[in-house]
Formats: C-alpha cells, structure tokens, sequence
C-alpha cells in the first residue's frame, strides 16, 4: 500500500494529534481545507475521527470507503486509549 505523511507542525494547534487514513479520504480530500475546516476547528473533540469521516464523504464527495483513526501522541508514543476510529462503507450497488 502507498504510505504518505504530511507534517501539521507548521499549522498552529494541530501538532499532538496523528491521523491515518485510507484513499478513502486522502485520494479525495484537499488538505488545506481539511486542516482549516476540520482539524483545527475540531482537533480536541474526542470525535475528530468521525468529523473527518464526514468531511470525506459530504464536502469532499469521496465515493470510495473511509476509515480514519486519529492518536494522540506523547512522549511514549501514540496512546491507544485516547485513539478513535470511524468507518463508511458506501455501498457498491
């Protein structure tokens, strides 16, 4: 599978945070604006992986599946407990 990370640190107040996804939303998504419209608006809401769920799937306009997972990070590395996880299955009929 194709692997690609962008750096948010340059971006003020999304820098704790990694999020991984699938083409789902990355082969549709434009990332200034999801960064401006999603991630800063709702980076500490427990939720973030959801909001970027349906970014992809109603702004965005993705016709392919979305998985998102979004961690925390510490100096221990990504924490688990405070990882979430949202999923689309669009149907293919």
């Amino acid at each position: 599978p194709k692997v690609s990370m962008t750096q948010a640190a340059d971006y003020e107040g999304v820098q704790d945070k990694v999020v991984f996804a699938c083409d789902g939303l990355w082969d549709f998504a434009n990332e200034q604006q999801l960064i401006d419209t999603v991630l800063k608006p709702f980076w500490n809401d427990p939720n973030l992986s959801e909001h970027i769920v349906q970014y992809a799937i109603h702004t965005a306009k993705s016709l392919d599946n979305v998985t998102v997972m979004v961690g925390s990070l510490s100096k221990e590395g990504i924490t688990p407990a405070l990882s979430r996880t949202a999923t689309i299955v669009l149907d293919a009929e």
